[in-house]
């Protein structure tokens, strides 16, 4: 059908492991987590400008009905004895422009700044999240990527399986012809042909799977391939851990939270100075005012909300704490299990390379002694079935080595290199 001829003919986009690390960087999981650490710095910078010093111009118009202006001269004139009367003050001017300046400063605001540094660790802690969001991304990347490899493994081995079957079958009819093997021998042969056949019709799909799930990963729209560098990257020692990081800045972040539960009980201590100026003299004659002063404010009783408050920090705390501990026995559990996985892949490998080429050696070794008319056509396929098997295994100790290795790595920390 079109359709399969279509997907048949869809180019491989092939990318280095460092050419699709980076292209990782903009997968959307990431750009989500991104986004919500952004959102929690945003956060912390409106809970940081609670203790801020706020700067704030004002103007405005005022048209009244009418006006009330003291005539001091009027008043003064009425005394038996003359006295210089000062101007005009106006209460009411008919109409003004008047414009003011404000300026207030938190100088002793202990809530606030702990709760400022609260949220400064909070969104700490989500940027720490995100690294380790990476990494995990990075580390499934190498799995995936080490999945394609062990597919097209799978389908080169099924690709020279077929080819050794057909030289079989082709030997058998030899053999038949003179006399040296059954018709059971050749329909056998045949068989074995077209089981190859739908083995390699079987991993050529399962490396297209692969190659699609890759470019998916990737932000692809098709097939993608990533090629490894010559040599694996060798496991490091123990790093710390984004996940632990981000634990230790929550707990921090619930500390603060509590020691803002209990600053509650202290006072607020606010500076604040303003300048005027109108169109109109105020009632001081003078078109233009300031005045300075403190603002004191000592919270005796709210409801309970500060204890509320504080039974809720306290609650977020153990369970930061609890978290934290958790983490730590996580993650050196982790390490412990990579490593392990590490060392027994590194054997199973050696042990499935060791393997593919004896039984490979002997596949060579039946055939020839089959088409010498020393062996039987059973003792030939099931050398032919042994050496396809033990390179199929090589091909997947290959790619669990790379797998343990990118596992190992995630659960020391170690960021880039890979």
């Amino acid at each position: 059908m079109w359709w399969m001829a279509w997907a048949a003919a869809a180019e491989v986009r092939e990318l280095t492991l460092e050419e699709a690390m980076e292209r990782l960087a903009d997968a959307p999981e990431l750009r989500i987590a991104a986004g919500r650490a952004d959102a929690a710095d945003g956060i912390a910078r409106q809970v940081a400008a609670t203790w801020q010093p706020v700067i704030a111009l004002k103007g405005s118009y005022v048209h009244n009905d009418h006006s009330v202006i003291l005539s001091f001269s009027d008043l003064f004139a009425q005394l038996p004895v003359p006295i210089d009367a000062p101007g005009d003050a106006t209460l009411q001017p008919l109409q003004a422009w008047t414009a003011s300046g404000s300026v207030q400063v938190p100088l002793i605001a202990p809530t606030n700044w702990l709760e400022a540094r609260a949220a400064h660790l909070q969104a700490e802690g989500a940027d720490h999240a995100v690294r380790e969001q990476v990494l995990a991304m990075q580390a499934g990347l190498v799995s995936a990527s080490a999945g394609v490899e062990a597919a097209e493994g799978l389908l080169a081995a099924s690709e020279r399986a077929l080819q050794s079957a057909e030289e079989h079958q082709h030997a058998t009819e030899v053999a038949r012809a003179v006399g040296t093997a059954s018709t059971v021998d050749t329909l056998t042969a045949q068989a074995q042909v077209a089981r190859r056949k739908g083995d390699v019709v079987t991993a050529r799909q399962a490396v297209e799977d692969a190659q699609e799930a890759l470019g998916e990963l990737l932000g692809f729209d098709g097939p993608v391939r990533v090629t490894f560098p010559a040599e694996d990257p060798l496991v490091g020692e123990p790093l710390r851990r984004p996940l632990l990081d981000a634990a230790d800045a929550d707990l921090a972040a619930a500390n603060a939270r509590v020691n803002a539960a209990w600053s509650r009980h202290l006072p607020r201590i606010d500076g604040y100075a303003t300048g005027l100026a109108s169109t109109v003299a105020f009632p001081t004659s003078l078109k233009t005012a300031w005045k300075v002063g403190l603002d004191a404010t000592f919270v005796l009783y709210d409801g309970g909300l500060r204890y509320g408050k504080l039974d809720q920090a306290k609650a977020d705390r153990a369970v930061a704490q609890a978290t934290l501990e958790q983490r730590e026995r996580q993650v050196s559990r982790e390490v412990r299990q990579a490593d392990g996985d590490v060392e027994a892949a590194r054997e199973a490998l050696a042990l499935a390379e060791q393997q593919a080429a004896l039984a490979s050696k002997a596949a060579d070794v039946a055939r020839r002694s089959y088409e010498a008319g020393t062996a039987s056509a059973l003792v030939a396929r099931d050398a032919d079935t042994e050496a396809f098997g033990a390179e199929v295994g090589a091909v997947a100790a290959r790619a669990r080595l790379r797998a343990a290795v990118a596992a190992a790595r995630r659960a020391r920390g170690e960021e880039g290199g890979w």
